[in-house]
């Protein structure tokens, strides 16, 4: 009977130190099989980054007609602006002069304002255009240049200049609207103190 009670309890201590190196082995391979994820996640990050977002051939060619024909359209309506201010020009030296020279000139300026202030916008649209072909040359066109991801074509084909996705646009105007609020209340407190410090020398 003791020899019996021996024999059970070496049974069990073996058994339990079979279980921990079982526990351990489990343990050791489960690690492994995670660091292995890991590094198949890493594989995969590294290749998605090797193999950027693209625009396919087809609509690269699509929107750089477009942007050539809105380069196009934009260029002629400089030249008859440009014609028209030249003909108003010529008419106004002609013209007798008289009592309404002083309301003729007032609303010359005006115009003139008018048409530096669209001419200036005409002038940024046009750079952005050219920049957008470029872009198109390179094949990185439609691509958000924030998370690198495909433009929306429904977004391009309404701002066809475009270099952010919305979401990067907002969270871009975001970080802006909050630092433009951080600037202020910098230069309040910056104000405050400086008024704080007149005071206490009087």
């Amino acid at each position: 009977m003791a020899e019996k009670k021996a024999t059970k309890k070496a049974e069990k201590k073996v058994e339990k130190k079979t279980e921990k190196k079982v526990e351990k082995v489990v343990k050791v391979a489960e690690k492994k099989t995670v660091k292995e994820e890991k590094k198949v996640e890493k594989k995969a990050e590294k290749k998605a980054d090797a193999k950027p977002a693209k625009m396919s051939a087809a609509d690269l060619k699509f929107f750089e007609d477009l942007l050539v024909e809105k380069r196009r359209q934009l260029v002629v309506a400089q030249s008859e602006s440009e014609k028209a201010n030249a003909f108003q020009g010529q008419q106004h030296q002609s013209g007798d002069s008289g009592d309404s020279d002083s309301a003729d000139s007032a609303t010359d300026i005006n115009n003139l304002e008018t048409t530096l202030g669209l001419a200036a916008r005409e002038g940024k649209y046009l750079v952005y255009l050219e920049e957008a072909l470029q872009r198109i040359k390179k094949g990185t066109f439609g691509v958000c240049k924030v998370c690198k991801k495909l433009i929306p074509r429904a977004r391009l084909l309404a701002v066809p200049t475009a270099t952010k996705c919305v979401n990067c646009k907002e969270e871009t105007k975001k970080k802006e609207q909050e630092n433009n609020r951080i600037e202020m209340a910098r230069l309040f407190a910056e104000a405050q103190r400086k008024e704080m410090m007149k005071r206490s020398e009087r």
